[in-house]
């Protein structure tokens, strides 16, 4: 409680009573249950600063303040996979940034002194020992992750079992936890750890140690090499040593209950569900989709775990091909991909394409003119539009007549039409940041996976993904989707200071619609049909997150008892206006409900009997849909300076960590790197695109993006002080080449005035004309100054 008045305090700027007596905190949270939905701004209990999008530092601890079915054992569950997830991305961090220590250590031969050797070996285990708690950390996460994934497939079958469904929040939790032991599981095949703890193995037994440190090595060998029971081709038990515990011990732990494929097979159908219909806001959620899907598929597919009597427990086969025909190669982390080959190999009803196959995709992987076409028109459009709807509302900003308005009938439903349409816009221009950032990754990842290696050394892997794949007009057209990108995400960003407040308020307003309108027809229904499962969750949305006028929900409601109002006397929702988000339980729970109530693995919406009828009809059903689907997009509009900046992520294009693993290399020169290729190719550019001095800079949000992720999500100050290190080389490289591109320019230009007049009509076959000179009219114009990487 010390905290929740702390944090009270850094909201409001208002003192915490001191002298008053703390009350305990599950009847301090049930006493202000109205006062804790974040609608009193002066009140805070459970409001924190959000860590991420969608992340809070409270993880649900006011659950106890609910009384929905969902805030018991589900989310309790899900709380601990949020924080698994945390400690999984924590790691995954650690481990892509690791440099191999093994590759550096000298080498004494078999006639070097026995006292030099034994010195080697103190210093080798002296160095690698905070490696080796990193590798600590590693196994603890592999056996939590493991046991927690084992609760939540127990968590399915106990709800399969009592006729009820978990949320697909729930579910989605599970499916970030998948992807985490995916990326790790990668990570430590190509990373160097496994050859770094063989050395250290190695040194420790050369030297006197405690028990404690040949404990941990011994604990560390299931790290790297763990004894799995699998089935063989005739369905008998063996053990099998595998070189990937981090899945396959997973798979093992997953698979030890009864009807395990359920619980999959709702995570691959809510996956393929996001991917198709593109129900995706940035685009780590879409590779995140299909990695899993690709997994669990394997896995369930290996089985023939299909079950067909049951519609929503079917596996949907068509969807999971499509994203396989589609998305063979899929992005991993950084500039790391994977092929979903791997997963897919023993499957009996989804085969994963054949190198000729994947051929084929190469233009679908890259960015052609025709998707360059369609990508100006839509951002000129989604530009007109923006400029269009910022316009209309800018009245609103203002308090005063945003009040005046909301004041009377007219002018409130003109206002909820403006913000509206800025709430259709804003979303708009976060699709469209996505759509143009997984065009630049999906690029990105072909080139990776397939680079033009000519001489097939090692050393030579890094050029052949970057200088040797890209060609100059990739490189142009690369520049130009990188410009519609920053300005988007440029856009969205600013915009989240003035007019957030006005997307707020269209949340509150929208959810309180809802709720004492919209919500009253459905429980009319449901009383009257005799609905009373449907009715109680309901009736539990009514009571949590009404924000009524007076503070309590109308006890004497005619819809509550199934009964239509008077004609003379119709309901009318009175709330007041607040420009307020939810908190994230808050949402989780309202999502949870809504989302249970209408989904196919409902009972309730699949009822048996010939006269038995679904919870809810189509037409009311598409109620909750919408609104869900609406409500599914708050947590990202109430941070959207960190949802635009997510999507508009381009650090992929400059980080290199796996292809110096893999050519042991300490760096590579800067003619790899591609923003300076990028920069290189605006300098020198001689035709095609005109303005291209005005893109020049463009490239260099490749550092700033790189840097923001190395400081600020990676806590790695190596790798910002390598970003910060090539940055300035190519600043002064650029400063180089511009000089002389420009005093070229202006030479010719000079020399072109000595000329007779009766030449002057040769110059227009000349290379170098007055359109050159106004290549960089713009950039030379320029006497402010800009920030290349931001000071964190």
């Amino acid at each position: 409680l010390q905290f929740l008045y702390f944090i009270g305090k850094e909201m409001t700027d208002k003192p915490a009573p001191a002298a008053k007596k703390a009350p305990p905190l599950k009847s301090f949270l049930e006493e202000n249950r109205y006062s804790t939905l974040g609608y009193e701004q002066d009140f805070i209990a459970v409001r924190v600063e959000q860590d991420g999008i969608g992340v809070s530092h409270m993880n649900y601890r006011e659950l106890p303040s609910y009384t929905t079915r969902h805030a018991g054992e589900e989310f309790e569950l899900v709380a601990k996979l949020e924080e698994v997830e945390r400690k999984g991305n924590n790691l995954i961090s650690e481990v892509y940034t690791h440099r191999s220590i093994a590759t550096c250590v000298p080498v004494i031969g078999k006639d070097g002194d026995d006292s030099l050797r034994s010195e080697l070996h103190k210093t080798i285990c002296e160095v690698m020992s905070p490696h080796i708690t990193k590798l600590d950390r590693l196994l603890s996460f592999m056996t939590e992750a493991h046991r927690v994934a084992h609760q939540c497939v127990v968590q399915f079958k106990k709800g399969v079992e009592n006729k009820t469904v978990v949320s697909d929040t729930f579910l989605w939790r599970l499916i970030k936890l998948f992807d985490a032991c995916i990326i790790l599981d990668v990570l430590m095949s190509k990373k160097a750890l496994k050859k770094d703890w063989a050395m250290y193995k190695n040194s420790n037994s050369k030297i006197a140690t405690d028990e404690s440190s040949s404990e941990v090595i011994g604990n560390l060998e299931k790290l790297f090499w763990c004894n799995v029971n699998r089935l063989d081709e005739r369905g008998n038990s063996c053990a099998n040593i595998t070189s990937n515990p981090m899945i396959d011990c997973l798979h093992e732990k997953v698979t030890k209950e009864s009807n395990w494929q359920d619980c999959l097979v709702a995570c691959i159908n809510l996956c393929c569900t996001t991917v198709t219909e593109k129900k995706y806001i940035t685009p780590q959620e879409k590779y995140q989709c299909a990695r899993v899907s690709g997994l669990l598929t394997g896995w369930v597919d290996e089985r023939s775990a299909l079950v067909k009597d049951k519609p929503h427990k079917r596996l949907r086969l068509d969807s999971v091909r499509q994203i396989v025909r589609k998305l063979p190669l899929i992005p991993l982390f950084a500039e790391m991909s994977i092929n979903l080959e791997g997963y897919l190999s023993k499957c009996v009803n989804v085969a994963a394409p054949n190198a000729i196959e994947i051929a084929k995709l190469e233009t679908t992987y890259h960015i052609t003119d025709q998707n360059l076409k369609e990508f100006r028109t839509s951002f000129i459009q989604w530009c007109s539009m923006w400029g269009t709807v910022k316009g209309s509302v800018s009245h609103l900003l203002d308090p005063e007549i945003l009040s005046k308005h909301w004041s009377s009938a007219d002018s409130r439903a003109n206002t909820r039409a403006l913000t509206n349409s800025l709430w259709t816009v804003t979303l708009q221009g976060l699709s469209l940041l996505t759509e143009y950032t997984c065009a630049v990754q999906e690029q990105a990842c072909w080139k990776t996976l397939h680079p033009k290696n000519t001489s097939g050394e090692m050393e030579c892997l890094y050029e052949g993904m970057t200088k040797n794949s890209y060609t100059s007009a990739q490189r142009t057209t690369l520049v130009e989707v990188m410009g519609m990108i920053k300005g988007i995400s440029r856009e969205l960003s600013d915009a989240s200071g003035e007019l957030s407040k006005l997307l707020k308020g269209r949340m509150h307003d929208n959810v309180q619609q809802f709720v004492q309108h919209t919500l009253r027809d459905l429980i009319r229904k449901t009383k009257k049909e005799k609905k009373t499962e449907a009715r109680n969750s309901l009736l539990s949305v009514r009571d949590c997150f009404g924000d009524w006028a007076d503070k309590i929900a109308p006890i004497k409601d005619v819809a509550l008892e199934g009964k239509h109002d008077d004609p003379s006397d119709p309901y009318i929702p009175v709330y007041p206006y607040r420009q307020i988000n939810l908190s994230t339980t808050q949402h989780a729970l309202l999502m949870a409900t809504l989302e249970t109530c209408v989904s196919q693995r409902n009972p309730g919406m699949n009822p048996k009997g010939f006269r038995s009828t679904p919870d809810f009809a189509e037409k009311r059903r598409k109620i909750i849909e919408e609104f869900t689907e609406d409500l599914y997009h708050y947590k990202y509009i109430a941070d959207l300076e960190t949802t635009a900046t997510t999507a508009a992520d381009l650090s992929f294009l400059w980080f290199r960590e796996w292809p110096l693993e893999e050519a042991k290399q300490i760096c590579f020169s800067i003619e790899s790197s591609l923003p300076f290729m990028l920069i290189d190719e605006m300098v020198t550019k001689k035709s095609g695109v005109h303005k291209a001095g005005e893109a020049l800079l463009l490239p260099l949000c490749i550092y700033h993006d790189a840097a923001n992720v190395a400081l600020h999500s990676w806590n790695c100050g190596m790798l910002y002080e390598e970003i910060e290190a090539e940055m300035d080389l190519v600043i002064d490289q650029v400063m180089f080449k511009l000089s002389k591109r420009l005093f070229t320019i202006w030479k010719c230009a000079a020399s072109s005035e000595l000329l007779d007049k009766q030449y002057s009509g040769h110059l227009t076959s000349l290379s170098l004309r007055k359109k050159d000179r106004e290549q960089y009219s713009q950039l030379l114009r320029n006497r402010s100054n800009f920030q290349i990487i931001a000071s964190y």
